[in-house]
């Protein structure tokens, strides 16, 4: 059935029907704005406090974790490795010197003055001097190298694939360090000298027990005899 015409139609160029598509265009455009603006306003309802909160919440989270694993796994004073991560990379180097046959040193050193720095400047005294350590044992080793602190004033440190005398070189590039450059803040000047203790897989031990045993027993007799020094069994 033809489409019913409200006018008579002069055909393709009837005027009244250009002017008839000219209005429904203009209407189609009208309509087409309106749903754009609706679309616009939901997107913005959706970008609400809610979904901004929840964003918000995310990131603190993750800060949150962030700190978690500072906590779990770095000494908050030094920034260096704990105890729990040391024993982890220990027990992983040892396994991989005994499986790949590749030499391993780890090393165990005291502050020699801590206790005289611990009575005459009290806790600024400690935590700069533990810091400056840190700081320096970070500067000095590699990346494949762990720096950790133990407690107190004991530090340890992993030498994967390095021998005893390589070891003995570092060591001794640590203590070197640490006398030329004195812990600073302000006008306070510490000096600081270091006892270290080396072991060497498979030398002194093919286990983590025999090596930590043989690495502490040497940082002891590094302190006996005067200090400032580094041993080895």
């Amino acid at each position: 059935m033809a489409e019913e015409k409200d006018h008579i139609c002069a055909g393709v160029n009837c005027i009244f029907c250009q002017i008839a598509t000219a209005s429904q265009i203009s209407t189609y455009a009208s309509g087409l704005a309106m749903v754009n603006e609706q679309a616009l306003s939901r997107a913005k309802a959706l970008e609400s406090p809610g979904l901004i909160g929840q964003v918000e919440t995310s990131k603190r989270l993750n800060v949150q974790l962030e700190q978690l694993e500072k906590i779990a796994f770095y000494d908050q004073l030094t920034g260096l490795s704990n105890v729990h991560v040391f024993l982890r990379e220990l027990t992983e180097e040892v396994a991989r010197a005994q499986r790949y046959k590749k030499p391993l040193c780890i090393g165990a050193l005291r502050i020699d003055n801590y206790e005289e720095i611990k009575a005459k400047y009290g806790p600024l005294g400690c935590e700069l001097v533990l810091k400056h350590v840190g700081k320096t044992l970070q500067d000095l080793l590699r990346e494949v190298d762990v720096a950790a602190r133990l407690q107190a004033d004991q530090f340890v440190i992993i030498l994967p694939e390095t021998n005893e005398s390589g070891a003995h070189i570092v060591a001794e590039r640590i203590r070197q360090s640490l006398i030329k450059r004195p812990a600073k803040l302000n006008a306070l000047v510490l000096d600081i000298t270091i006892s270290m203790g080396l072991a060497s897989f498979p030398k002194h031990g093919q286990s983590v027990d025999l090596l930590l045993d043989s690495c502490f027993d040497a940082q002891a007799m590094a302190l006996d005899k005067g200090g400032n020094r580094v041993t080895a069994l």
